[in-house]
């Protein structure tokens, strides 16, 4: 008896008492246009249903589905299906307040030739206090990860298995993962290789792009190269490399607390004085400054590379908290660059810029000597000719 109130509890749990409690339809195809799939479910009826999302629960229970996409397509590799856990942890303690979620298995293997991830994932049923599991998978779309979430009562292993293996069979993918390219960002200023990881934009990810963009600060990204790394759970990383017609001077140990604070009022304005100072960052061939502001959500760094008479304006933003990858992809691609145009597009300074720079924090510029040498010839002139004067007026 105590066994039959406790499904029956379960029963309650995953259907109106607890899993969607709404009004349930009934179909066997649904089109979720934006995600790119066609589920064919005969069995199951719908609790909640739309281009990006579908809830459900089989009659024969208790079963429980979600059909869900997240922002920018990764690869399927186990780490990023490892980070893509806490997707399917967030939906399970959103939907059903689930308790001690945990992640019992997980691999990577080929159904109906997409490579998918497949996790188990054990947790407790809030409202009953029953254990729980739930069989995941998240695979490549268009620009997007598809989360497939079949869950229920623990006691319903085989059940809910199966039911995973029926759903990921038979679904139809209408917008398959598009290709992607690793290639060299190449530009007027040269062409620089992408850190592993990283690749080229997908137009299918350009509403979340722009959105990246925005928080840069960059108004002008078309005028830049561009390469993402997509980051699950919760977003992506974004290069921006910008040329800039700014000219600075000569840049180096002695001029740049001079020139640091223009440097900081070009990039962030009104702001600057919020930003911390730059720092310089030595290239073989040249000096970059590099600056960290802080950016509410995300890690932003900056770095600005002379080149030719121009700046190259090098953004990278990556999820908050990243910092220390943040910084190393950064290093990495400023430090990769193959510079285009002549001398390697080291940087120009006009012949006043160079002799004001030596003449500024160069102590031993030969102008420099030769303007304390006239200095001292004339001191010793004037001192001359006092004393010849004293020695006269002392003859008389």
């Amino acid at each position: 008896m105590a066994g039959m109130a406790m499904r029956a509890l379960m029963l309650w749990a995953l259907s109106g008492g607890g899993l969607f409690g709404t009004g349930q339809c009934q179909a066997q195809t649904y089109d979720m246009n934006d995600a790119g799939l066609v589920l064919d479910l005969p069995g199951w009826e719908a609790a909640g249903w739309s281009d990006w999302d579908f809830r459900g629960t089989h009659r024969d229970g208790p079963v429980a589905i979600s059909v869900w996409y997240t922002a920018w397509q990764p690869e399927i590799t186990e780490e990023a299906i490892r980070t893509n856990a806490v997707h399917l942890t967030r939906r399970i303690e959103s939907l059903e307040h689930a308790k001690n979620a945990r992640v019992e298995e997980l691999k990577i293997g080929e159904v109906s030739g997409r490579p998918t991830g497949l996790l188990t994932i054990r947790f407790n049923f809030d409202r009953v206090g029953a254990p729980g599991i739930l069989y995941g998978a998240s695979f490549a779309a268009d620009g997007k990860m598809i989360h497939v979430a079949v869950y229920g009562p623990a006691a319903a292993d085989a059940k809910i298995r199966a039911a995973r293996t029926r759903v990921l069979s038979t679904l139809k993918q209408t917008k398959p993962p598009a290709a992607t390219s690793a290639e060299p960002l190449t530009a007027p200023w040269g062409s620089v290789p992408l850190p592993p990881g990283w690749r080229a934009p997908l137009p299918a990810e350009a509403k979340d792009l722009a959105e990246l963009t925005k928080s840069t600060g960059e108004v002008h990204p078309e005028q830049c190269a561009q390469a993402v790394r997509p980051e699950p759970p919760d977003g992506a990383a974004l290069l921006l490399l910008c040329s800039r017609d700014w000219h600075f001077g000569v840049l180096d140990e002695a001029s740049f607390p001079t020139l640091e604070p223009s440097f900081r009022a070009k990039l962030y304005g009104k702001g600057a004085e919020k930003v911390q100072p730059g720092r310089l960052y030595p290239l073989p061939d040249r000096t970059a400054v590099i600056f960290s502001p802080n950016l509410s959500g995300h890690t932003l760094r900056t770095a600005l590379v002379p080149y030719a008479d121009q700046i190259l304006d090098v953004k990278l933003i990556g999820p908050a908290g990243s910092g220390e990858a943040v910084e190393a992809s950064l290093q990495k691609v400023i430090s990769g660059i193959a510079w285009s145009g002549p001398d390697k597009g080291a940087p120009v300074y006009t012949a006043g810029e160079t002799l004001m720079h030596g003449m500024s924090y160069n102590p031993f510029h030969p102008l420099k000597l030769i303007c304390v040498g006239i200095g001292l010839v004339s001191v010793a002139g004037i001192a001359r000719r006092v004393l010849k004067g004293r020695d006269g007026g002392e003859a008389v």
